[in-house]
């Protein structure tokens, strides 16, 4: 599961940004044929746009059907057991959610982050 400044730099093509542990679970993950991204990334993107501090080439909501339309893409929604057990886990909430999914949905997965 791509954290979602990795998620960010790697669609932008921003690989120096990324480390290569990341790029290389990145790589592993697209040739399993399957990224996957949680649906709190599309939250996290929709509010770095409204506050201005990310700047996309379409609105938001294009830009995720866009990137969901990628083959290897997959995004996975937030449950209520997610929702209740991020808590859990230390850190900001989005990190928390991210975390958890990684850990639930993702068995033997990775959660990429910086």
């Amino acid at each position: 599961m791509l954290d979602t400044h990795v998620l960010m730099w790697w669609v932008n093509g921003d690989s120096d940004r990324i480390t290569d542990d990341a790029t290389a679970a990145i790589a592993a993950a697209s040739q399993s044929g399957e990224i996957v991204i949680s649906s709190i990334s599309a939250w996290e993107i929709a509010m770095l746009v409204s506050r201005g501090r990310l700047s996309l080439s379409m609105d938001v909501t294009a830009w995720l059907a866009a990137l969901q339309q990628t083959e290897t893409i997959r995004f996975v929604p937030i449950d209520n057991e997610i929702g209740v057990k991020s808590v859990e886990l230390p850190g900001a909430f989005h990190k928390r959610l991210l975390q958890y999914y990684s850990k639930r949905i993702i068995r033997g997965g990775k959660y990429i982050t910086l």
